[in-house]
């Protein structure tokens, strides 16, 4: 199955907006699932990158200037100016890392029972000490 119908279309979605082609129009070389291409849109709205209207907001702009999945853009730039931005950051760029825990049992000295996100920062910090 080609990439395009499994991956997630928000950011080619923002992408292709700042383009000025709809996701609707391009002319994929595979074409996506209408159904995914759908749900982009949606999320785009719903993360405000796209009006109701479906033209690129502000924040949208500044969503497609980071390299990273929409959620996690949003994320950083709105964090910009609150004290706890270092470590929203660091969390941000934790979850990007592929392959972080080799092995399952590697996880189990920085797990967090408040969960998944402290226990990748836990990792960072670790790391950072050591």
């Amino acid at each position: 199955m080609p990439e395009i119908a499994r991956c997630n279309l928000t950011y080619i979605a923002l992408f292709l907006k700042q383009t000025g082609v709809s996701l609707d129009d391009f002319d994929f070389l595979t074409p996506p699932p209408k159904k995914a291409i759908g749900q982009a849109i949606t999320e785009c709205k719903r993360l405000g990158g796209f009006d109701v209207d479906e033209e690129l907001t502000k924040l949208g702009k500044e969503m497609i200037e980071l390299p990273l999945p929409p959620t996690h853009s949003k994320i950083l730039i709105n964090a910009k100016g609150n004290p706890a931005f270092r470590g929203v950051l660091t969390i941000i760029a934790m979850m990007n890392v592929d392959n972080l825990f080799h092995r399952s049992d590697a996880r189990g000295p920085f797990k967090s029972q408040t969960g998944d996100h402290m226990t990748l920062f836990n990792v960072y910090t670790q790391w950072k000490k050591n």
